[in-house]
């Protein structure tokens, strides 16, 4: 039985309405439970079933397509583990927030983790639809992970004097097309250290 409620003295008519009761008709019936029953109850602990890790997107052959599903159904399950984190710290911060009145500044502590989880769930989740999703989720991280390189973070614009109109680079290099597959072995070059990202995806030039 939680009985953190004892930590927060009723503030207002309500509030002491509601301990009134609880007093008079909940705490009879609860009171040899928490008394007898949970004291001389041997503890049990409860885990959350562990399942064995799988290679991910990256690491699969596109022929394979037994290790793309499990790649994928693997993401699908991370995604709901990520859903509920959120939940979670939602529900904090709106309980926070009834409680203290909705003055947000006491509840600043909670907001900041709840919108960090909200912004990195949409970065790696966001818009990218149904059905299989580990390779769209891949692919938007690798885009991501060029646009970064080439212009730094995502939201500060285009540093367009690396590059000339008609999509190369000022120092040669091609600049490529970033939605083509094939293309990460050789086309998708960073116009200052010209390195290939191909290490970020080896198998998926086979």
């Amino acid at each position: 039985m939680d009985r953190n409620w004892e930590k927060y003295p009723p503030r207002n008519a309500p509030e002491k309405v509601a301990l009134f009761y609880k007093k008079m008709f909940a705490d009879p019936i609860f009171f040899p439970i928490i008394e007898y029953i949970d004291k001389n109850k041997k503890p049990y602990y409860w885990y959350h079933r562990k399942y064995n890790r799988v290679p991910t997107i990256d690491q699969c052959w596109d022929h394979d397509s037994i290790c793309r599903y499990e790649a994928d159904v693997q993401l699908k399950r991370d995604k709901r583990v990520d859903e509920q984190i959120i939940i979670i710290l939602r529900q904090r911060f709106e309980d926070c927030m009834l409680y203290e009145g909705y003055e947000r500044e006491k509840c600043r502590a909670l907001l900041t983790p709840l919108e960090e989880a909200e912004t990195n769930y949409f970065i790696k989740y966001g818009e990218v639809g149904f059905g299989d999703i580990a390779y769209t989720v891949f692919m938007k991280q690798k885009h991501r992970l060029a646009w970064e390189r080439r212009h730094g973070k995502v939201g500060t614009g285009m540093k367009d004097k690396h590059y000339r109109k008609d999509g190369t680079c000022k120092n040669g290099n091609f600049r490529g097309n970033p939605s083509a597959v094939h293309q990460l072995s050789g086309c998708i070059m960073d116009c200052n250290t010209s390195t290939v990202i191909d290490k970020y995806a080896p198998n998926f030039s086979h």
